[in-house]
């Protein structure tokens, strides 16, 4: 018989594992035609006992003078608990600018935060995913 408990809190430490490979807050990345930066879980066929949910949020602008900017953001919520996130540049030129992380960690908190700026006198188009289980699975041992 499966314990779903011990599942989700073996998930819970396999994202725990992978919080140091998050950037910095406020490094940044600059777009490049690899288009894709992954961190976390977006899906765990391990166990049906851990649902992953996703959230899309996108940032898209035509040309103008100087940047385009914005801070794509999801919670505080205290009903998530985020165990993925990425960041998509819905551009293949390598030319859609740069992102950094907002926030310390996003991995295993309620709140994520992206911020995503085009190049000088461009547009730019960003996607960014962000992966949740719900909280109140988590709380082991209350």
């Amino acid at each position: 018989m499966r314990d779903e408990e011990k599942e989700r809190q073996e998930f819970y430490f396999k994202v725990a594992a992978l919080i140091g490979a998050e950037p910095k807050k406020g490094d940044r990345i600059q777009d490049k035609p690899e288009q894709k930066w992954h961190y976390g879980f977006s899906s765990y066929p391990e166990s049906s006992a851990v649902v992953i949910h996703a959230d899309s949020l996108r940032y898209a602008e035509q040309w103008h003078i100087g940047w385009r900017e914005k801070t794509l953001e999801d919670g505080p919520d205290g009903s998530k608990l985020f165990v993925g996130w990425e960041v998509v540049s819905n551009w293949g030129d390598g030319g859609n600018g740069e992102w950094s992380k907002g926030v310390d960690q996003i991995l295993l908190t309620d709140y994520a935060a992206v911020y995503v700026r085009s190049d000088y006198d461009r547009g730019c188009d960003w996607t960014v995913n962000f992966y949740w289980v719900e909280s109140k699975d988590y709380q082991f041992g209350k």
